[in-house]
């Protein structure tokens, strides 16, 4: 090996070192499955399958592209995220604080992506009968506000992203 080489090597685990310090944490999460969960009593079985189809159609990406979030946690907010959606990378910012979600405190991530801030409420869903209980995380988005005014009946409109750790 030259010395340029040896020194970029040298350079690039010195870095990396650096980089290391200065992260708390990673977390990789893979989104297993999306769900949509529409609410309310008055509405017709068909206008929940239309918002349904709307929030579906809103979703930036396709059932069968991948989709990954990678979570930098630094010793002081914010954090960074990058986001692989099939081929395409975003990154940007994050924070997390805590606020009341289905009855419970509930970690809440604002992420930050192009230009577009996300709120995604840290989920866990209990899949199973009484002889098992799976705790599934989930990444859950309140979307209720976007279709009050088209859907006075609704109650709740839920996207939940079900996230796998690591990948």
């Amino acid at each position: 090996m030259d010395a340029p080489s040896i020194t970029y090597e040298l350079v690039k685990v010195l870095s990396e070192t650096q980089l290391n310090k200065d992260i708390l944490s990673v977390m990789r999460l893979m989104v297993g499955e999306v769900r949509v969960i529409v609410q309310g009593a008055s509405l017709s079985e068909s206008q929940k399958d239309e918002i349904a189809d709307k929030v579906r159609a809103a979703y930036p990406a396709s059932e069968d592209t991948y989709r990954l979030y990678k979570l930098i946690f630094p010793p002081q907010p914010p954090g960074i995220v990058v986001r692989y959606t099939g081929m395409e990378r975003e990154e940007g910012s994050f924070t997390v604080t805590t606020e009341e979600f289905g009855g419970k405190d509930t970690p809440v991530y604002y992420l930050q992506l192009e230009e577009q801030t996300y709120t995604y409420y840290w989920y866990e869903l209990l899949n199973g009968g009484r002889a098992s209980v799976e705790s599934i995380q989930s990444f859950t988005e309140d979307l209720t506000e976007e279709f009050r005014q088209d859907y006075p009946g609704v109650e709740a409109v839920w996207r939940q992203q079900r996230l796998v750790e690591g990948y």
